[in-house]
């Protein structure tokens, strides 16, 4: 493998965000964990900020979490299809883990359970309710680093600026996947997939555009008039929950 430095610009070299599996110690960090314990803080809810339909402490999921007594609850829909692009809620050793989309082989992906079921049928939209206390013991560990290709913007030999169109080098990162995989417990907790998944990313599926399943017409208007929310009493329609 060849290896050199790369410069953003004039001695500086690139830099990026951790993964979203940096989230807590950032908070320890800027020492928001002193803001947690002194108000007394004992759950924590992190989510996606690119999905605008993700339901923030949801008292249902968190009261199924607590009642299920597990320490991590991660919400999930069932997949639209065996290959769809989504980390899958499975375990692992009797524990709790995700499986990336791109680590599902065929068989894997295709497999079926003794009702006949998808195996690996839950994916999860980045939505979790994690016990501060557990948070904290595993905060000491060491979490595995994940290597991504990135397209990396630099300077040429003569200290032009430039953009690649192809991946120029890596990035090193950890992702939540793995805090929840070093949990004794987890609760999927299964959603309406519809009322919750409208995800910048998912343009090409959905895009806040009225005209698919996952966009009702009742969705689009919470999404584009979001900033009325505080002058206006919205009723959400009840969830269909299924706890697995």
């Amino acid at each position: 493998m060849k290896v050199r430095s790369i410069w953003r610009k004039k001695g500086k070299l690139p830099t990026s965000p951790n993964g979203n599996g940096g989230w807590f110690i950032s908070m320890k960090n800027n020492g928001m964990l002193d803001i947690v314990h002194r108000e007394g803080i004992e759950w924590i809810n992190v989510f996606a900020v690119d999905n605008v339909l993700q339901r923030i402490a949801d008292p249902c999921f968190i009261g199924a979490t607590i009642q299920k007594n597990c320490v991590v609850g991660s919400k999930v829909v069932r997949k639209n299809a065996p290959d769809e692009k989504v980390g899958v809620m499975c375990l692992e050793d009797g524990r709790p883990s995700i499986v990336e989309y791109y680590e599902l082989t065929d068989e894997l992906m295709n497999a079926k359970d003794e009702k006949g079921e998808p195996a690996y049928n839950y994916g999860v939209i980045l939505n979790y309710l994690f016990k501060v206390q557990d948070l904290e013991k595993i905060m000491a560990e060491k979490m595995p680093l994940h290597i991504v290709e990135k397209k990396i913007p630099y300077l040429d030999e003569n200290g032009e600026p430039v953009k690649p169109e192809a991946p120029n080098g890596y990035k090193f990162e950890s992702l939540v996947l793995d805090m929840i995989h070093q949990m004794d417990s987890c609760l999927p907790f299964e959603v309406v997939r519809r009322k919750r998944i409208c995800a910048d990313q998912e343009q090409d599926r959905c895009g806040l555009c009225g005209k698919c399943q996952n966009c009702s017409p009742r969705m689009v208007w919470r999404c584009k008039h979001f900033d009325r929310f505080s002058q206006h009493k919205v009723i959400e329609e009840s969830d269909r929950i299924t706890v697995i």
